[in-house]
């Protein structure tokens, strides 16, 4: 996910600079920092907290809005380098954008996230410190710093400091967290990561719901129901991955068959993005399974889904081609697309382009 900066700096050596100069600042402020009260005789108002007002006030906000809200306190800083209440609103806006990733990992919306980890990157590049000071009381700035150092956002990627932070996070209640924690602790602690999944997803996270019910279809004993007791829970909060696998089993279990549902799943999951909907539906519309058989709309799935690399798509794009079924008979299009579904392992391509070799 990493991101192309505008800057020379990169976001580290910003951060680093922007620690070292804070590390050179006064008792009183390195204890306002942390969190700790004034020594006696220091004034409070020199440096002060950032109070659950203000931090409120930026989970209210749009899009649009924090980015405003960032660019006037960058204007603020470049009056006033020392200014303290805008770097600690500087920091709560790094740690709410942090925690809005985490919120949009749950949809698996890959191009909102990739946009919010390029702004903490390029506009947010002094924040580090103040994100690991919030994440010594605050769950949210926990969770925060676990992404930072899992993703290597203004830090060096660090995995196992990402997992501490995001069961210290779960600790204290942080939903998303609790996910990202079981992940972690899915190699060495199964136990534990099954307890935190289920928490998060009694708690309404989409992707621990869809990892809940993909476990009861992949062990030995397999449950449709439960499947899609947990499928539909996260397919109703929009997660792509859910509604395609709900898809899937609505078409081919049969003590659950129901084509109609099938295909309407398989339909939003394909419009948002998901490429594995997008060749199944493709599928349908080939084979005439739960809708009318259209070769046109066939070909339309399968290219787009081909166009983003998915390689059975690729596959099934070649094969129209070649045949002429949905589209123009086209045999170098035929050839140019079983050639890459073939690099991609689709053993099957083979046959196809020895089948184009002898075609005139």
């Amino acid at each position: 996910m990493a991101q192309t900066l505008s800057s020379t700096q990169t976001p580290r050596e910003a951060a680093q600079r922007g620690d070292s100069a804070e590390a050179k600042s006064s008792e009183s402020k390195r204890r306002k920092k942390a969190g700790l009260r004034p020594k006696s005789g220091t004034s409070a108002a020199a440096s002060p907290l950032p109070s659950a007002a203000t931090a409120r006030e930026f989970t209210q906000l749009s899009g649009a809005q924090i980015e405003q809200r960032i660019a006037e306190l960058r204007q603020v800083l470049r009056q006033r380098p020392r200014n303290e209440p805008t770097r600690q609103a500087l920091g709560l806006i790094s740690v709410e954008l942090a925690n809005r990733i985490l919120d949009l990992d749950a949809l698996d919306r890959k191009d909102e996230i990739a946009h919010w980890m390029a702004v903490i990157r390029t506009d947010l590049p002094d924040t580090f410190w103040r994100t690991r000071q919030l994440a010594k009381t605050d769950e949210r700035g926990a969770a925060a710093l676990g992404l930072f150092y899992s993703e290597g956002i203004l830090t060096a990627r660090a995995p196992e400091k990402g997992c501490e932070q995001y069961a210290r996070a779960a600790q204290g209640g942080h939903v998303a967290a609790a996910y990202q924690a079981a992940l972690c602790k899915a190699r060495t602690d199964p136990a534990l990561a099954k307890t935190l999944l289920e928490h998060a997803a009694e708690k309404g996270h989409p992707g621990a719901q869809e990892l809940m019910g993909r476990a009861c279809i992949e062990g030995e004993e397999k449950d449709g129901a439960c499947a899609i007791k947990w499928l539909e829970r996260s397919a109703a909060k929009g997660r792509p991955s859910a509604m395609s696998l709900l898809a899937w089993l609505y078409a081919s279990d049969p003590e659950h068959l129901d084509l109609v549902k099938s295909v309407s799943y398989y339909r939003a999951a394909a419009e948002a993005g998901d490429r594995a909907a997008q060749n199944n539906l493709g599928e349908m519309y080939e084979t005439g399974r739960g809708v009318s058989q259209d070769p046109a709309q066939s070909f339309s799935w399968y290219a787009r889904a081909a166009e983003a690399g998915f390689p059975q798509a690729q596959l099934n794009l070649a094969r129209l081609y070649a045949a002429g079924n949905g589209v123009a008979r086209d045999l170098a299009n035929a050839r140019l697309w079983a050639e890459r579904a073939q690099k991609q392992g689709q053993a099957q391509a083979q046959d196809l382009l020895d089948w184009l070799a002898v075609q005139h």
